[in-house]
């Protein structure tokens, strides 16, 4: 970057080139910042704070661009070049191809096996931190239908097998509350939370069947 080396990590995911204000101070010949009325916002939605913007060229062996930077209070970031500037570079390129790929279900289960048998694990423990104001809840239990229940109590003893839930039989500070809705493609009950688009209508509905509590 304007004859001097400054190490880039390439970011084809990044709108924007990005460098942070103590490399950029530390060029030997720079140019003059330029206020700007963009906001930057990092995964997550945190907000960068933005010193400026300038203009400098960036070179990668015998290919030298101009490219517009932000230059950001952040510290220990690693610059960044985004997306135009890599395929500017000539670092990255797109090709926009549709491909067909013919094969049927049943090779395609059997070629990956791995994949579409047994329960995905990653190593590891994950730890999840709470806020120092945080309160137990424990959530009432919520009515289900009779005919779920034969499916809802298959389905707690195949996750109990397979390890992803496990049988608690005394007081905790913690209890959510259970969903279910069942896939019409699939004969077993799933648990997720509804849907928030649903129309107030079938809400209705649902709410007038008659529901019987859980043994």
């Amino acid at each position: 970057m304007n004859e001097e080396d400054i190490r880039f990590k390439i970011d084809a995911g990044e709108q924007c080139n990005v460098i942070p204000e103590q490399p950029f101070e530390k060029l030997t010949t720079k140019s003059k910042l330029q206020t700007t009325k963009i906001k930057l916002t990092a995964y997550g939605g945190i907000r960068v704070p933005i010193k400026g913007t300038c203009t400098m060229k960036i070179k990668q062996d015998d290919k030298t661009v101009d490219a517009e930077f932000f230059v950001v209070a952040v510290e220990k970031a690693q610059p960044l070049i985004g997306l135009q500037t890599c395929r500017d570079l000539q670092r990255i390129s797109i090709h926009n191809t549709v491909s067909e790929v013919k094969t049927n279900e049943a090779e395609m289960l059997d070629n990956y096996q791995d994949v579409f048998n047994g329960l995905g694990l990653v190593n590891g423990k994950c730890h999840i931190e709470l806020r120092d104001d945080a309160k137990p809840t424990t959530h009432p239990p919520r009515k289900i239908s009779l005919s779920l229940i034969p499916k809802l109590k298959e389905t707690l003893e195949r996750l109990t097998a397979m390890g992803v839930v496990s049988k608690v039989d005394k007081a905790t500070d913690w209890v959510n509350s259970l969903v279910i809705v069942e896939k019409r493609r699939f004969t077993e009950a799933l648990f997720r939370e509804i849907s928030t688009n649903q129309s107030r209508e079938s809400s209705r509905n649902r709410q007038q069947l008659k529901q019987y509590p859980a043994n």
